[in-house]
């Protein structure tokens, strides 16, 4: 138990990082250097974690903290933009389901826990790309196309 009040102080910055940058994607918008520190603080938590060492979770928590928000000045020091998660595409399926389209897996999440996410499908374009390649693997939709351009999918049996 103690180690999960000593993790809230650190889950709760995490958390504001992944609302401002996306989530994991603050290290990746950081130099080499900074994100290699940051890797290893956290692998140093997780040793602690597992070693159920609570004086060195505790401070390897601080010290996660502090690399957040050292990733959080640097990035905004080098211009890096922060997630902006408006749709690509959003619409109703024939059921009235909302969805919404999104370019990465940043912006999706972003959006799901936003107000405007609430109960909506979020979907990326990496994610389309997956389905459609798997549906046209198993149906002969591509061959129809090419006799049929311009055909459009109505039902899935």
């Amino acid at each position: 138990m103690a180690q999960y009040y000593s993790l809230q102080p650190l889950d709760e910055v995490a958390s504001q990082m992944d609302s401002k940058w996306g989530a994991d994607r603050l290290p990746r918008l950081v130099s080499v250097k900074t994100a290699t520190r940051f890797g290893s603080a956290l692998n140093r938590l997780n040793n602690a974690i597992d070693s159920d060492d609570h004086k060195e979770v505790e401070k390897r928590a601080k010290i996660l903290i502090l690399g957040w928000r050292a990733m959080d000045a640097e990035a905004e020091e080098m211009g890096a933009a922060v997630v902006d998660p408006k749709p690509l595409a959003s619409w109703r399926d024939d059921d009235g389901n909302p969805y919404a389209l999104f370019q990465d897996t940043a912006e999706a999440i972003a959006y799901s826990k936003s107000e405007d996410g609430d109960g909506v499908r979020v979907i990326t374009l990496k994610e389309v790309s997956r389905i459609v390649g798997y549906f046209e693997s198993k149906t002969p939709v591509s061959e129809v196309r090419g006799v049929f351009g311009g055909a459009e999918i109505i039902t899935i049996n």
